[in-house]
This record gives structure tokens, C-alpha cells and sequence, in this order.
């Protein structure tokens, strides 16, 4: 075995060639390498930090939307710094990338980094453990955050990539940093697609030993998401103000970044601004990021969002992501969609709207003239998607407030409808009092009571209705998602759960058949001009008008007391001929919604993207326990 060399590594070779599809369509704008941390490309800091490391060459791999990195690379005025670069025609993943690369890489260790991790450590650490041990690479690995699917022995050498108890004590994340000897080439196949953790997987076969090396104290951050990346600059900025600081932000250069927040403006939390901004009077920002000649109109609310570079913001953004149009692929959905808008791709703005528990997309196209929300669906994962436009004329024809369709695409699975505005009935309500509550809620109930009388016989096709089956199936969810993979209930509990639950389901199986929406809660339903606009009907069935109603009234998005729940209840009730029977069929219905809801909720909480639904488990948990002890 070659003695490790005692030099500092001089190489770096960094990974900068991904698509970046967990970040479009911001990375349609940049690449993730060169999107700004606090006002910083993530590959100047992580040039950086391995400058100071001893590194001056390094080799960047490029792919996907390389001219911003070609022009950063331009940009570097230090004669003792030499980059390279490798275009890949077709990406070849981090372990194509390294054997590409062979050219560049000597007899003496390198380095190998991920360009789009935060990142701040003491790189001499790893350099140290490499030299001491010899091993074929050393990588770094944090113990807390990420999937933690990595397992290291007692020597500290990694015994699986593909830990069986992933997140347990004892297992890591690796961190897309390393120190590698070059024989990593050997244990690489021929330029093609593959990863390097392939690569170590046979190496470690072959016997050869790869190390993890935790560094206590040291900064990791995936950004890999729009989430992350927000709460990057959040974690950035704690950290900034701590006893030691963080290298990724001085608190010289945090001051210039909060110079740039006009002093009349609105902010809360973290809000950090590109060069030649415009906030407009009135404006609200939170928690926000806002790339370099971002435009925001009068009195916008900006909050938990990313707005990519020479955007204009003219709607009020939550969770959401906004770009222009004229960086976006030239997709064929999105060409039909400017045509059906009569608008040049250079003068339209999409924002990426939050994910809504379903496998859809929806997207607000803003142009000078007009605009719509484009919704992109799979109809392999749910027939119920392609009826969108035939239920939206159908909803419209019997007099429900539906948004409009202006452009309907099934080959391309999407459809345009509308803009029917940011506000929900969720929204409207804080702050509200009682009368206007009342009064708003009034008028919802009268679309949904108009909704129930229409004959089942004169739909466009339904989903199929509710049955045992679906109603089983709701159980389920909740038993799994929510009892056992959330709350950790024992299984005789579980069970036990799932036995008082069937009376429930029992007892609407009686009850009449009417479409219905399935769900209709506060978020589904938009105001326009005062007027309530119902969206996301996609999923209409037959089924008891109590559930709609109870989805409804009993919404953990909201919470509504007693008083208002009971007053609302004998609207409906009054105005509906089937009243008294749908009074009585209310807290079964009510039970059988919130049990869904919340088996959603616990599913949803699951995944980083959707993991704001974990807020509504409590409220949502009390109300079925006061809907199960009769108080309602």
C-alpha cells in the first residue's frame, strides 16, 4: 500500500453538473452551484473554504445550465488559483464525474465536494484522519441531520452505505465531502453513469477501507430544496450572532447585507437581498430570500419564499417560489400555455405554489395582461386528474363559483384555469369578527348546499363512490400513518381504533347518495371579490352530503368554536330539504373526516416538502376527541 503523501491535498474536484429538479424552477435560473448564500454563490464559498485548506486546482464538471459557472469562473482575477473544466455531453453521476476527471487527478490525494451543501468544518480534521489511517478515502459525515443511512465500526471504517434502520443511534449522513487516494479510479467502470458510493462499495469488498469521519461542531446544510435552502440562511444567520460565528457569514458582510433592507420596509425573521432590489411601499417581507434586480410591487407579503433574479412580484407569495418565464426549458406545456395567454415567454413571471398533499403541481403564470394557474398532473397516479376541465363546465353550468378553464391539455396532462387570487377562506379568517365570519361562511354553505342538489344521474363521470371499501380505506390511513408511524401506538390499540370505527362507516352507508366534493375544507375554497370560488373538486364522488359538511365545519385548518359550528350547522340544515337527517348523520360524518384528515396529515409530515401539515395533528386530534365525546 503506497504511504500517504505528508503534503496538503493541492486538488479539488467539485460536482457541479446536476439538473437540480428538487429546486426548479429556481435552478432554471441558476444552477444550484451558483444560486446566492447570503449573497454569496454556494461554489465561491466552498472555493473558499478550500483555499484556505492549501487548494489552488480545481476541476468543475458542468452539465446542466453551465454559462453562470463559466462566467463566475471568468470573473476570478487570482493568478494562483486554476480551475478546470469538464462538460458533460450526458451526466454521469459523481462516480462517471471522478473517472472523466482521471486526467486531472496525480499520485497525491484530492479532494471531492458537492456543490450544493452549506458547509463550514475544519477540513485539517479530515486531513489528518486520512493521513493516520491510510485509507482509500475519507468522508465526511454528520451525526444528526440528513437520512443518517450510513454505518461505521468501531474503527471508524463505514460497513454500509444502506444502514437497515436508517435515522437509528450510530448511523450518518455523508455529507458530499471527501479526501480520496486516486486508486479510487480502480474500483470505477469506464465513463458511464454510476456513483461513487459504488465505487467504495467495491472497494470495501475488495477489502480496502473507507472511513467516516464526524466532525463535532462542524456546519453541514443540504440545499436542496427550496425549504432547506431558506432554512439554510436562517441556521447561517443563528449561527452568525453565536461565540464562535460561522465562516459563511462575517458579521462584517451581514451588516452590508442588512444595509441593503430599506429602513421603511416591513421584515420579520430572516430577509436577505440581492444587489439593485426594489421593495415598494407597503411591502411585508418574511422569512424570504429575493435575488439580485427582484421588483416587488406596492404592498406585496412576501413570506417563507424565493424569488429568482430580475423578477417582478406583483401577488403576495407564501411558501412559494417565483421566476421568469425566459429562463425556463422550452417545454411544449408551457409554449401552449403563452399562446393560450397571447404573451412572449420575456414578459411572463411562474410562480411555484406550494405542494398541496398531492402528486399535482400547481404553477401562477403572471403576465402583463392576464394570467392563470397552470395545474400539471400524472393520470397514471389517479384517473380523477384528467376530469378537471369536464367537472369545472359541468360546475359552472349548475351555478357553483368555480375557476374558469381557459386551456385544457390532456396529452400534456395540464390544464390552465383562471386566476381566482391568493386569498382562501383559511386566510380571510384571522382577525375576522364574528358577524363577518358568519356572514362569509353563509355564503360558502349556499355553494355547497347548491353543489348537493345536483342529480347524480346528470354528472359528467365521478370517481367511484363512497363505499366499504373507500371507507375502510380511510381507516387505514389514519392506523397507519397517523396511530402507527406517527404516534406509535401499540397494536392492540390500533386495533381497538379500527373496531370502533366501523359503526361509523356503517352508519353512511345509509345515508342518501349526492356529489360531493370530498374535500371541502377552508383552504379549498378561494374568495374573489367577496365571492367564495371552489377549487380542487377533481376528486367529486357520491356521498353523504354530512361529509362535506363536516369537512367543512370541522376543519383543523381553522378551528371553529362551538357557537359558530352549531349556528352553521343549522344553516345548512334549514336550507337543506334533507336537513334533519344530515343533522344526525353529522358527528359520524365528522369523525369518519377527521380520521381521514389526520391519517393525511401523518403521511404528509413525512416528507420535508409537506412536513407543514404536522402543524395540524393537535387542533385536529382535539376536535375528533371532542367529536367522539359528543360535545359537538
Amino acid at each position: 500500500m503506497k504511504k500517504p503523501t505528508s503534503s496538503v491535498p493541492r486538488k479539488a474536484i467539485l460536482l457541479a453538473a446536476g439538473f437540480g429538479s428538487r429546486m426548479a424552477p429556481l435552478s432554471h435560473d441558476l444552477p444550484k452551484a451558483m444560486m446566492p448564500l447570503w449573497g454569496i454563490p454556494v461554489l465561491g464559498h466552498i472555493v473558499t473554504l478550500l483555499r484556505k485548506a492549501g487548494v489552488s486546482e480545481f476541476l468543475i464538471n458542468l452539465h446542466h445550465h453551465p454559462q453562470p459557472i463559466l462566467d463566475w469562473c471568468r470573473q476570478q482575477n487570482d493568478p494562483s488559483l486554476h480551475i478546470q473544466l469538464s462538460f458533460e455531453p450526458e451526466i454521469l453521476g459523481t462516480g462517471g464525474a471522478l473517472r472523466r476527471a482521471s486526467h486531472f487527478i496525480d499520485s497525491d490525494p484530492f479532494w471531492m465536494v458537492n456543490t450544493d451543501i452549506a458547509i463550514d468544518l475544519d477540513l485539517n480534521v479530515l486531513i489528518d484522519d486520512f493521513r493516520r489511517h491510510a485509507p482509500l478515502a475519507t468522508l465526511w459525515m454528520h451525526a444528526t441531520r440528513g437520512p443518517r443511512t450510513v454505518e461505521i465500526n468501531a474503527d471508524g471504517e463505514i460497513s454500509s452505505f444502506s444502514s437497515a434502520t436508517p435515522g437509528a443511534d450510530g448511523t450518518f449522513t455523508f455529507c458530499g465531502l471527501q479526501l480520496l487516494d486516486p486508486g479510487i479510479l480502480t474500483f470505477l467502470p469506464e465513463p458511464s453513469f454510476c456513483s461513487v458510493v459504488d465505487g467504495y462499495r467495491r472497494a470495501i469488498e475488495a477489502g480496502r477501507k473507507v472511513r467516516g469521519c464526524p466532525l463535532p461542531g462542524a456546519y453541514w446544510a443540504d440545499l436542496g430544496t427550496p425549504a432547506r435552502y431558506l432554512d439554510a440562511h436562517r441556521d447561517i444567520a443563528q449561527l452568525a450572532d453565536g461565540p464562535d460565528g460561522i465562516a459563511l457569514l462575517s458579521t462584517e458582510w451581514k451588516r452590508e447585507m442588512q444595509r441593503r433592507i430599506p429602513k421603511e420596509i416591513r421584515t420579520t425573521g430572516v430577509v436577505v437581498l440581492g444587489s439593485n432590489v426594489q421593495i415598494g411601499e407597503g411591502a411585508t417581507l418574511t422569512d424570504c430570500v429575493l435575488w439580485d434586480e427582484t421588483n416587488v410591487s406596492p404592498g406585496i407579503r412576501i413570506a417563507s419564499s424565493i424569488v429568482g433574479s430580475r423578477t417582478t412580484v406583483k401577488d403576495d407569495l407564501q411558501e412559494s417560489v417565483q421566476v421568469r418565464m425566459n429562463g425556463l426549458p422550452d417545454e411544449p406545456v408551457l409554449t401552449a400555455v403563452l399562446a393560450a395567454l397571447r404573451c412572449q415567454r420575456g414578459e411572463a413571471s411562474l410562480t411555484a405554489l406550494p405542494a398541496r398533499g398531492s402528486d399535482r403541481r400547481f404553477e401562477r403564470i403572471r403576465t402583463p395582461r392576464s394570467g392563470g394557474i397552470l395545474v400539471r398532473y400524472d393520470d397514471a397516479k389517479g384517473s380523477e386528474n384528467a376530469r378537471y376541465a369536464t367537472l369545472a363546465t359541468f360546475l359552472m353550468q349548475n351555478g357553483i363559483n368555480v375557476p374558469g378553464v381557459i386551456l385544457d391539455r390532456p396529452d400534456l396532462k395540464a390544464t390552465l384555469f383562471e386566476d381566482a387570487g391568493t386569498c382562501s377562506l383559511q386566510d380571510a379568517l384571522p382577525g375576522m369578527t364574528r358577524q363577518a365570519r358568519r356572514r362569509l361562511y353563509r355564503l360558502v354553505i349556499e355553494q355547497l348546499i347548491a353543489l348537493h342538489r345536483i342529480p347524480l344521474s346528470t354528472c359528467p363521470p365521478l370517481e367511484p363512490g363512497f363505499d366499504a371499501g373507500l371507507y375502510r380505506w380511510e381507516h387505514e390511513l389514519f392506523a397507519n400513518h397517523l396511530l402507527r408511524d406517527t404516534l406509535h401506538l401499540p397494536e392492540a390499540g390500533i386495533r381497538q381504533a379500527l373496531r370502533d370505527l366501523k359503526p361509523v362507516a356503517l352508519y353512511l352507508l345509509h345515508q342518501p347518495l349526492v356529489p360531493v366534493h370530498r374535500d371541502f375544507q377552508s383552504s379549498n375554497v378561494l374568495l374573489t371579490r367577496g365571492r367564495p370560488v371552489i377549487i380542487d373538486f377533481q376528486g367529486m364522488r357520491p356521498g353523504a352530503a354530512a361529509y362535506d359538511l363536516a369537512s367543512l365545519l370541522c376543519d383543523p385548518y381553522v378551528m371553529l368554536d362551538d357557537a359558530d359550528r352549531h349556528y352553521l350547522l343549522d344553516v345548512y340544515c334549514t336550507a337543506s330539504p334533507d336537513g334533519e337527517a344530515i343533522r344526525e348523520a353529522f358527528v359520524h360524518a365528522a369523525v369518519q373526516r377527521l380520521v381521514q384528515a389526520l391519517g393525511a396529515y401523518g403521511r404528509l409530515s413525512a416528507n420535508p416538502a409537506t412536513k407543514r401539515f404536522e402543524r395540524y395533528i393537535t387542533p385536529a386530534l382535539a376536535m375528533l376527541k371532542a367529536v367522539g365525546g359528543g360535545t359537538l
